[in-house]
């Protein structure tokens, strides 16, 4: 099955943005982006990639940035976590990605940092 287009930046113009493919053979979303700078680069680096894992980023992976404040990507499931029919949509409304961003501004700022989450 080929790759599918699921959304692009539309602040893009006609020449390379960020975009999302998706995958459906190998159950992978595929990314285009701006390369990230060295700044983000050591961010990342600082922070690691979890416990027993190497904090390296190596040949063949990138790290890349992608369009924020301009999309929401809504993927529908059934009630089993199979995908639903229609599988996502894009949504592009100014309101529509202000309402999500405030939403993850404001679920962000009560979440628990990883390393001092306990059951």
């Amino acid at each position: 099955m080929p790759v599918r287009f699921v959304g692009i930046d539309p602040e893009t113009g006609k020449e390379g943005s960020p975009t999302v493919w998706l995958d459906e053979d190998n159950r992978e979303i595929v990314f285009q982006g701006w390369d990230a700078d060295g700044e983000l680069l050591v961010r990342i680096l600082e922070a690691g990639h979890g416990e027993d894992h190497s904090n390296t980023i190596p040949g063949g992976e990138s790290v890349v940035r992608l369009f924020d404040g301009t999309a929401v990507l809504v993927n529908f499931f059934d009630g089993n976590g199979n995908w639903a029919t229609p599988k996502q949509e894009l949504q592009t409304g100014p309101d529509v990605v202000a309402l999500c961003a405030t939403a993850f501004e404001a679920v962000w700022e009560r979440a628990v940092p990883h390393d001092r989450y306990s059951v």
